[in-house]
């Protein structure tokens, strides 16, 4: 047991307004017991999280970490069970965790928390009409649908979590596959890219997976090392691919070679999405540690190479996806029901705009080729479409473009005034 300084738990009890345990002590006593696995009479930060998640404690990992420090008053890096019982007291209740929460946080819990438990949500947030498909696409997907990529003008690849790659043109208006492959079971994730050399394929084993994918010949084109865990998130480069594993590694390999390049330990959890930038070399990755980190893959190892590390991206526990939406933004979505725009120089600040009306798990981003629009894809199979930017942002957008372009006209008309007004003036002189 780490020695304490006097009086630090009622310092603890007194900072978070707790004077009486809630929740049963015995019931909570069997559960510090189930999560101490050595014995040793405290609990660590890792204990910590899992301890939250069997209690049903919905918030990301890094706010468990700040009420951790909160709690932990000596700094000795683990809680006994008067502290264990003061932290679960203070987090049991979901308006308690927004007072350790930045503030845009806790508007993000606070919408999400209005899903769950407001019957008259709609009301706050209308939605447009609802646009009915075309086609449906569900005959031949026997089984999840891990990734879906544009691969050409009109056509589009899917992957299956049995193993099938289904390849379709939506001008044909029926749900008969153009191509079927089969890759082997167990995809966890899939890119590719219209003319790209293959389609990358992650797999939920330990060794043997990542390959590139050869359509044409229906055969593994090449295989890849570097990854020892489940692969849950791939992205296709022109010279590279990265993978994102379930340990929170990401690995860099040569897409000629198949070698190991470079690995980063960037995440403290499972690696849902990878994505690169226009450049070939800045990174955005998300993961179930509630971050979103970006890096350049130039720039050396980890943490050289880091550029942003936006901390307080989840209000839950997951972002399950981000992408840029300019040189310096990202758009991210996750568990917490929410797409929000980040400028990446400022990490600490809250996010640029907010996008909210979805109901359930946002999972997947796509931003349109001319940028000015994106795609969210949620659990409860609903796909919205946002305007990147605000109404507001677009009409002052729009505002300033044209003040840019009277203001450049009357420039013109300025110059053209001052030369007539010059050519009349030299006139005059040459009369005298």
């Amino acid at each position: 047991m780490a020695m304490r300084r006097p009086h630090g738990k009622a310092k603890a009890k007194a900072k978070l307004g707790v004077d009486d345990n809630p929740m049963d002590p015995e019931e909570l006593k069997q559960v510090f017991q189930k999560i101490d696995l050595d014995g040793s009479g405290t609990v660590e930060m890792e204990e910590l999280d899992a301890a939250a998640r069997e209690l049903g404690i919905r918030c990301s990992k890094n706010s468990l970490k700040k009420v951790f420090k909160l709690i932990d008053t000596d700094g000795s890096g683990s809680i006994d069970f008067e502290e264990f019982s003061i932290f679960f007291a203070r987090v049991s209740n979901p308006e308690n965790i927004k007072e350790v929460l930045s503030e845009a946080s806790a508007a993000f819990l606070d919408y999400r928390n209005s899903v769950e438990q407001d019957p008259s949500f709609a009301k706050h947030f209308p939605m447009p009409p609802s646009m009915n498909s075309v086609v449906k696409y569900s005959r031949h997907f026997n089984s999840t649908v891990e990734s879906v990529r544009w691969v050409g003008d009109g056509t589009y690849l899917g992957a299956t979590g049995e193993g099938k790659l289904l390849v379709y043109d939506i001008a044909s208006h029926t749900d008969a596959p153009l191509k079927t492959c089969n890759v082997g079971p167990s995809v966890y994730c899939m890119d590719a890219v219209p003319g790209g050399r293959g389609v990358l394929l992650g797999y939920g084993k330990k060794s043997d997976n990542l390959v590139l994918w050869d359509m044409g010949e229906d055969q593994v084109a090449q295989r890849f090392e570097g990854q020892t865990s489940q692969i849950f998130s791939c992205c296709l480069g022109r010279q590279t691919v990265l993978s994102g594993s379930k340990d929170g590694l990401i690995v860099m390999n040569d897409i000629e070679t198949g070698t190991c390049l470079t690995a980063w330990q960037v995440h403290e959890g499972l690696v849902t999405s990878i994505t690169l930038g226009e450049d070939g070399n800045k990174v955005v990755s998300t993961s179930r540690d509630g971050r979103v980190v970006v890096f350049d893959t130039n720039a050396g190892m980890w943490p050289s190479c880091q550029i942003s590390d936006i901390e307080d991206a989840a209000a839950g526990y997951t972002v399950c996806q981000a992408l840029f939406c300019g040189r310096e933004e990202v758009l991210s979505a996750g568990d917490d029901y929410c797409v929000k725009r980040w400028d990446i120089r400022n990490q600490r600040e809250p996010p640029l705009a907010s996008y909210m009306g979805h109901t359930s798990c946002v999972r997947s981003l796509a931003l349109s080729p001319d940028g000015q629009m994106f795609a969210s894809g949620a659990n409860d199979s609903s796909v919205r479409l946002w305007a990147l930017e605000p109404l507001a942002m677009r009409i002052l957008t729009a505002s300033l473009a044209i003040v840019e372009a009277w203001g450049q006209k009357l420039v013109k008309q300025g110059d053209r005034a001052t030369r007539s007004r010059r050519g009349k003036w030299q006139h005059r002189s040459g009369n005298h």
